[in-house]
């Protein structure tokens, strides 16, 4: 049985100044420090580990962004990332634009540009799978640059509708593979993917405080290498989000549901299509400076499972029926 044991700690630093009262600046650091991530490999039988691989990691970033009013109608935003992994690949810059223009006091076009990263997980350099894994310290991180474009229409004082599209590139995907010198699994970069899609999202403000939103997004992946769908790829999803405030606004109730579209696992079989809905009960005590809320995940027990990982013996993980959680929240200031 594999486990994992993480502990970490993370402060962080903003900054922002308003510049001639239209532009604003923007400049930050953080820093996580994960003094643990250890791996362990149990005997089922309840034996002592006979694995452990402790693991640690230093990430530390700085970042800037300025909101710039170029005209009455025409607006930037620029910022600037930079992330260093002490005990990893080192570091990565990211940068993302974005021009607004305003055509109407209800209608606005957008075009943005950005890159992002995924950091190797500490299982995918060091993996504590049993003796057929090898390590690869020189994995690197995954990248995706997306350009997308965003028209926003207000409908009324009451509902506003957004619909973009968009192109993303993906490279150097971590995949499990084989040693061809030893025949041993290894995570190691491949080639990459790329995806275009659409999204409309419908936003409402009904009676009595009543708020809706409901999403729908298509998506086409395709692999670099072989020019297929990868698993674990829904063209469709759909969401609906509801909210209503309680009480003079001290309480809130809220229900969410997802749809989910048929993925293909690693094995090539098809898992179907789902749908999930969850219920949060919310409120504020203490003069704020207390929150408590209630939810339950997957009202309804559906049973559904997702795509297995390649270490994973099967080829689908069923998941979790019906769930509760009650999460509270302190502030010493306000």
């Amino acid at each position: 049985m594999y486990g994992y044991d993480d502990q970490w700690w993370d402060p962080n630093v903003q900054l922002s100044r308003t510049l001639f009262d239209k532009h604003k600046l923007t400049f930050g650091s953080e820093i996580t420090d994960n003094f643990r991530q250890d791996q362990s490999n149990s005997d089922p039988d309840g034996a002592p580990p006979n694995i452990s691989v402790p693991y640690q990691s230093l990430i530390w970033a700085i970042y800037g962004q300025g909101e710039f009013a170029i005209t009455s109608k025409l607006s930037l935003t620029a910022g600037l990332r930079y992330d260093h992994y002490y005990n990893g690949f080192g570091g990565t810059t990211n940068p993302r634009v974005g021009l607004i223009y305003h055509l109407s006091h209800s209608t606005s076009a957008k075009a943005l540009y950005g890159s992002a990263f995924r950091a190797p997980e500490p299982y995918e350099i060091s993996p504590a799978f049993g003796p057929f894994y090898e390590t690869n310290p020189g994995l690197q991180p995954e990248t995706v640059r997306t350009i997308e474009g965003v028209i926003d229409q207000g409908l009324g004082d009451r509902f506003s509708l957004e619909g973009s599209v968009f192109r993303n590139w993906v490279g150097r995907l971590v995949t499990l593979g084989t040693d061809p010198n030893n025949e041993l699994s290894v995570y190691e970069n491949s080639s990459g993917a790329h995806s275009t899609g659409l999204e409309l999202e419908l936003n409402a403000k009904l009676v009595a405080g009543l708020r809706a939103r409901a999403s729908y997004s298509f998506t086409e992946t395709i692999d670099a290498l072989n020019g297929q769908t990868p698993p674990s790829s829904p063209d469709n999803l759909v969401k609906v989000n509801l909210s209503l405030p309680l009480l003079d606004e001290r309480l809130f109730a809220a229900a969410d549901a997802q749809y989910n579209d048929a993925r293909r696992t690693l094995a090539g079989n098809i898992l179907p299509a789902f749908a999930v809905v969850n219920a949060t009960l919310s409120g504020h005590a203490w003069s704020k400076h207390l929150d408590i809320s209630a939810s339950v995940y997957n009202l309804l027990n559906k049973r559904y499972a997702d795509p297995a990982r390649p270490e994973d013996p099967e080829s689908a993980i069923p998941q979790d029926g019906r769930t509760f959680a009650l999460k509270t929240t302190f502030r010493f200031v306000q």
